[in-house]
């Protein structure tokens, strides 16, 4: 496949040639043709120098001409490239660099959204705000594109620029799923896909809407620290009928995420999602105290799948009075200390302190292993009045015949979004306000307390110290060596702060909880 070169060559050129299945190499200039081939020796000898310059040249001239200068510059930060550099370098332009800016097209900040009116994008109708995404996005180049394991790509190709790509791909193809018929759904495939998507501050998303508008949210604040990852999302137009979301991030299997390891602590550790929380405690609350993102008798709405849902709780324990609805999915449960003060704090506070409902609901799949964790889950034992507890449990009627005690079945239950799939039909319970209490218990249940134990034991006392000890080396190789084996949302300076947390008291601490 070529393209003939000529004054107004265009960025779809440089997507067909690169899309060539038979040549998946660099772009050339070939008799005054735009083609791709495959590398050969010259390119090892530095003999094609001038001829990449010339494809360089025409191609950053391209993609500002598309995006413009500042989403040039935006892709280049993100990706970790410097068009300019490769083209005086004289480097091959690859077919994967083509890719990157094909997957970025897609991505749309706030700051892309310009408005003639001094008032901001804020100011417009829902309407015409998705009328200027859609302008932006009509060119993202991803309608063929496969979904990817990032899990299996970072292991293929551990440079950055193609994890982000992994990445920035699966968020791509998730974009137009995210539209969906009812706000539940929405929030349960957001969380659920978090571990495989990251979002930067300024970003948009698709949002549902209680209208017939499409809406969007923005990406206020990204909270990372310890393994905790936040994301602040603020409806974009003052006309929205969404209220701001707080969602959490769930364990992650891409051993390129940011804090990947400190997100298996999390896992392992005695009170599921301490670190993290801790960590971020004050962030979190500096956010939820910020006029600009929770005004003035607003009530927030926060979310969590799995490992995200136990930080959701330790959320909803500290600032409950601002939340107006809290949503878990396959959640663990917490220590049934924080749950019981949660239920007398929220208990005490006089009926018409509140003008709001607080609605609590927790979403489950029958025999996940998930739930079966930790003590109690937030909610227990609350009587108020004005808070509403839903505990609802699915299990699929076209469930695949996967054995129960296998990695891979308890997986498909544990991730697989019910909501989201129309074609596939579910059975649901509903259970009373009678019967909720006992549900949200794992201290008097055999078969939570057998799991609780195994999770005591095998994950704390012989998987947390592993994987502990691989972040120790990990971090002394950043330090000592600089080399990166993961990455880490903040730079680690000193090895005291490796140790801070004695593995000798927290194997005693573990041991006194399994007596």
């Amino acid at each position: 496949m070529s393209v003939i070169m000529g004054s107004e060559i265009t960025f779809s050129d440089y997507i067909r040639v690169s899309g060539d299945p038979l040549h998946k190499g660099p772009i050339v200039v070939d008799r005054g043709q735009l083609r791709a081939r495959s590398y050969d020796y010259k390119d090892l000898l530095g003999l094609r120098k001038g001829e990449n310059q010339l494809v360089w040249r025409e191609f950053n001239r391209a993609i500002i001409e598309e995006f413009g200068r500042k989403r040039v510059d935006r892709a280049c930060k993100r990706y970790q490239i410097d068009p300019v550099q490769l083209e005086n370098n004289g480097t091959p332009l690859d077919h994967r660099i083509v890719g990157l800016f094909r997957v970025f097209a897609s991505e749309v900040f706030c700051d892309d959204l310009t408005t003639d009116s001094d008032q901001g994008v804020q100011w417009l109708p829902p309407a015409q705000i998705h009328r200027r995404v859609e302008d932006l996005r009509e060119k993202s180049y991803l309608s063929n594109f496969d979904s990817i394991n990032s899990f299996s790509a970072c292991l293929a190709a551990p440079r950055f620029n193609e994890v982000a790509l992994a990445f920035d791909e699966n968020k791509a193809l998730l974009w137009s799923t995210l539209f969906t018929n009812t706000y539940q759904s929405y929030l349960e495939v957001l969380s659920k896909r978090l571990g495989r998507i990251e979002l930067e501050e300024g970003a948009l998303l698709p949002a549902p809407s209680l209208h017939s508008e499409k809406e969007y949210y923005k990406v206020t604040k990204k909270i990372v620290a310890e393994g905790l990852v936040a994301y602040a999302l603020q409806p974009v137009s003052a006309f929205s009928s969404l209220k701001p979301l707080l969602i959490f991030r769930p364990t992650t299997p891409n051993i390129a995420a940011v804090d990947a390891p400190l997100t298996w602590l999390n896992d392992f550790e005695i009170h599921i999602g301490s670190i993290g929380y801790n960590a971020c405690k004050e962030q979190l609350t500096a956010l939820i105290n910020d006029p600009s993102f929770c005004p003035e008798g607003v009530c927030i709405d926060v979310a969590g799948f799995s490992w995200g849902g136990a930080h959701m709780q330790r959320f909803l324990a500290d600032h409950w009075k601002k939340v107006g609805r809290a949503f878990s999915f396959n959640a663990p449960s917490v220590e049934a200390s924080l749950a019981e003060r949660f239920a007398t704090e929220l208990n005490a506070e006089p009926e018409n302190a509140r003008d709001n409902f607080l609605s609590i609901e927790v979403y489950r799949t029958r025999d996940d292993l998930a739930h079966s964790v930790g003590e109690k889950h937030l909610g227990w034992g609350v009587t108020h009045p004005k808070v509403q507890r839903e505990f609802i449990e699915v299990d699929f009627v076209e469930r695949e015949q996967l054995p129960t005690f296998t990695f891979q079945g308890a997986n498909t239950r544990h991730v697989r979004a019910f909501f989201h799939e129309q074609n596939v039909q579910f059975v649901a319970h509903r259970h009373l306000q009678e019967t909720i209490d006992a549900e949200l218990n794992n201290t008097d249940a055999t078969r939570p307390k057998f799991w609780e134990r195994l999770h005591l034991t095998l994950g704390n006392i012989l998987l947390f110290p592993l994987v502990y000890m691989v972040h120790m080396v990990s971090l002394c190789f950043h330090k000592y060596l600089h080399v990166s084996l993961f990455r880490y949302s903040a730079p680690r300076v000193s090895t005291a702060s490796i140790i801070q947390n004695a593995l000798p008291q927290r194997l005693f601490n573990v041991a006194e909880r399994i007596s």
